[in-house]
Parts: structure tokens; sequence; C-alpha cells
């Protein structure tokens, strides 16, 4: 397709566009996806359904530098941490579009090429969906329903539980430091990981041991680590502590955070979009490989952080959609600015 503006498509182009790799092929038997008024869909009895939905804005969470593969894999990516913190798996999703009219062509052939195989690397296809026009900026809603045989909430954790953790934290916050930083004299090896833990994150996957469990309490980590931990006490009604010593160790992760003149530890807490795991367990729950224990349910209220023996009360942390308007969240070291 030659490149040109999308308001020289119209409507109608844009969603053959789109269609042409999102064509439905090998939907399920008695599935209809895009074409028709509305997507049909079988699910099997006994099941329940899950439903998600983000949505990704303009200069709130990307910029138009942003590369559009990386968009469209990350649009589909914090939906399915959505529904595997459920204990769910995907099943099928409908995308809501809005696009200024000057936005070229080729930018939407790699955004629908990229969505189509993050879906199929995920395991669900995109149904059906919306577009309309914007006057400047892309907007971008993703619905996605999975399905589980029973949902996992996050208001079962109870005093004497373990808090256990998927995968590391705070390489999407490096990640993002990089790419608003690419002139820094950092190893490259390290750059490129940070980089993709940001741009390309890989949703963590319930085990078969926890997902099996009769009692466990879960949540992902999209918003910080702290913001997990402050989670699950409020909605389980308990204390959660995290031991700041059980977040060392990571050489590569502070080497990055000490050329970035960053504390290591607002990375790990506050940084958020690693997209792992955090869950409440029984303090005997044998633990699943590359889980490790990072604190403990006790009675109570709130999150903390231990260290040295003394606690320190966990505040609002983490990202947060409408922030305090006299803090300023562009300066060069708050883990949530716009990603390049």
């Amino acid at each position: 397709m030659k490149n040109r503006p999308l308001a020289s498509l119209k409507e109608g182009g844009i969603l053959a566009a789109m269609a042409r790799h999102l064509d439905g092929s090998g939907l399920p038997g008695g599935w209809v996806g895009i074409g028709d008024d509305a997507a049909v869909t079988l699910v099997p009895a006994d099941t329940q359904l899950l439903t998600t939905i983000d949505m990704l804005v303009e200069g709130i969470h990307f910029t138009r530098a942003t590369r559009p593969g990386d968009l469209a894999w990350k649009t589909v990516a914090v939906n399915v941490s959505d529904i595997r913190a459920m204990g769910g798996r995907p099943s099928w999703g409908v995308l809501g579009m809005s696009l200024p009219g000057a936005l070229e062509t080729a930018w939407l052939e790699a955004f629908a090429a990229e969505l189509a195989e993050a879906c199929r690397h995920f395991g669900f296809p995109i149904v059906g969906g919306d577009t309309t026009g914007s006057s400047r900026t892309i907007s971008l809603s993703l619905t996605v329903v999975g399905t589980t045989s029973r949902a996992i909430l996050r208001s079962t954790a109870r005093p004497g539980d373990s808090l256990i953790a998927s995968g590391p934290f705070g390489w999407a916050a490096a990640g993002l430091w990089c790419l608003g930083n690419p002139e820094a004299d950092i190893p490259e090896a390290l750059r490129r990981r940070a980089e993709r833990a940001q741009c390309r994150p890989e949703p963590a996957l319930l085990p078969d041991t926890l997902a099996n469990m009769s009692r466990l309490a879960l949540m992902d980590d999209s918003d910080g680590l702290a913001t997990a931990a402050l989670t699950l006490a409020k909605a389980s009604g308990v204390a959660l502590e995290i031991d700041e010593d059980r977040l060392d160790g990571d050489t590569d992760l502070e080497a990055l955070a000490a050329a970035a003149s960053i504390d290591v530890r607002l990375w790990q807490l506050e940084g958020g979009e690693d997209y792992g795991l955090v869950a409440c367990v029984p303090g005997d729950t044998p633990l699943p490989s590359g889980w490790r224990i990072v604190g403990r349910v006790t009675a109570g209220s709130e999150a903390w952080l231990v260290a040295e023996g003394r606690r320190r009360r966990l505040t609002n942390p983490g990202w947060d959609h409408f922030p305090d308007p006299h803090l300023d969240a562009d300066a060069p070291d708050h883990p949530h600015r716009t990603a390049p």
C-alpha cells in the first residue's frame, strides 16, 4: 500500500486494512468475527468469563515517536496481564481506535501486523471493534474477554501468608529511562534488556501448582509492587510487609540505576509495567520455579516496607492516572514519564 494519510482511505479503507491482518481465519466453529454488526462467540458450560479493558492514549502512555509495533504489542499485553492475574486465559478481544486523519497508512499497517502477531502469541483473536477520527491524538481501547473455571480474587489473603512474586521488578521502569536517555553511557546488553521489558512485556503466567490451590490472593504488578501490596492489603483487610533486603541482588538493575542517578528502589517498588504476578499464599506453600518470597501478611492494615527491623508505611505509591497537579510527573527521575 502506498503511504498516504489515513483520511484518504476513509473509514471503510481503514477497516479493510485492519481486516487484512485480523481476518478471522482459524476461529472456532460457530464463531463469527469481523464483518457483521456484532461478533459471535461460544463458551463451554460452567465457565466464568473475565472481562477487562485498557486504554492507551497518546501524550499519556506513549508519544507519536513510539514504534507502532511496540504500541500494538503493549496494547495486547496489558490486557493479557489482567486476565492472567485472575487465573484465566484470554479468549477474544474487541478494539476501539481513535485515529487522526493525518496519520499515515504505514503506521496503520505496522500497527495492525504486530497486533495480529501479539494476538497469535497470546492465543486469542480480535473479533471486532470500532474506529473513529480524532483531531490530533491516537487513542486505543482494547477489551479482552477471558475464561476460567474459577476466578482468583485479591480479597483472600490472611495473616500468616507469605507474599510471593514472579520475576524481577524495575526493569520496565529502567527501560523507560533508557528510551528517554538514548545518549547515556550504559552497556548495550543492559539497554536492550531494559527497553524490551518496557516495549515488549511478557505477562507472567500463573503456574498450575498455584492456580489449583484452594486459596490464594492474586493480582499483577502493572502499577508497581508497592501499589500491588497496598491493593491486596485493602482488598483482604490485612497488612502486607515487603522485606527490602529481598529486593537486593539484581546487580544489573542496580548498575543501571546508578548510571541514571536514581534510587533502584524507586524502580522496583513504584516503577510498574513489569506485568509480573504478586500473590499471598499459606506460609508453607512450595514456591514454583522463578517465584520468590518478598514479604508476609500480618494482622492490621496498609502496606509496609521493612528494612533493618523498621517499618515504613507505603502511601499512595505507583502509577496514578490522576496525580496531584502540584507534583511534576515529567521530572527526569519520575518512573512514569510518557514513553518515547
